[in-house]
């Protein structure tokens, strides 16, 4: 009688133990998470280059032409940029991409054909895309944003802000 008690009790720690073992383990998980995109997103030397390329890109000439996002690269860096800007936007500012939205991001997430790198896809999942109405409610809004992806060494980075 009493070896089963203390099999039943043994069993009953180890379950507790169990449990708190993994809510620490989650928890770091969550954190160690939360640390990296600190680290590659939004961080605020990116966000000046953002700046200086927001203002250096011709908006007016981008055009969506039935896309959701507009992709500019070394490519085709000089039908948006003045021609001598080019080297210094992409080069200069390790600026690899320049997205610009025409879509909400939300779509852009969700659309089956978004065929970006999934780096751009969890970025932009980060993006604060709602706000609270009058009435309390979560409104979505539709925020044309520039959103710019860095490449420094092995490591990828993104900033964004709006147009």
């Amino acid at each position: 009688m009493k070896k089963g008690f203390v099999f039943i009790e043994t069993l009953t720690v180890l379950m507790v133990l169990v449990t708190v073992l993994l809510s620490v383990f989650l928890t770091y998980q969550s954190l160690t998470t939360n640390i990296n995109q600190r680290e590659t997103y939004d961080n605020i030397d990116d966000i000046y280059k953002v700046n200086i390329l927001r203002d250096a890109v011709n908006i007016d000439l981008i055009e969506g032409e039935g896309e959701s996002l507009v992709v500019i690269d070394e490519d085709n860096c000089q039908e948006y940029f003045e021609a001598n800007m080019c080297d210094y936007l992409i080069e200069d500012l390790d600026a690899e991409k320049i997205y610009v939205n025409f879509d909400t991001v939300e779509e852009i997430i969700n659309n089956p054909y978004f065929d970006q790198d999934n780096s751009l896809r969890e970025y932009m999942k980060t993006i604060e895309t709602s706000s609270v109405n009058a009435i309390g409610r979560d409104e979505e809004m539709y925020k044309r944003m520039i959103i710019v992806k860095f490449k420094r060494g092995e490591k990828t980075y993104y900033a964004s802000l709006d147009i």
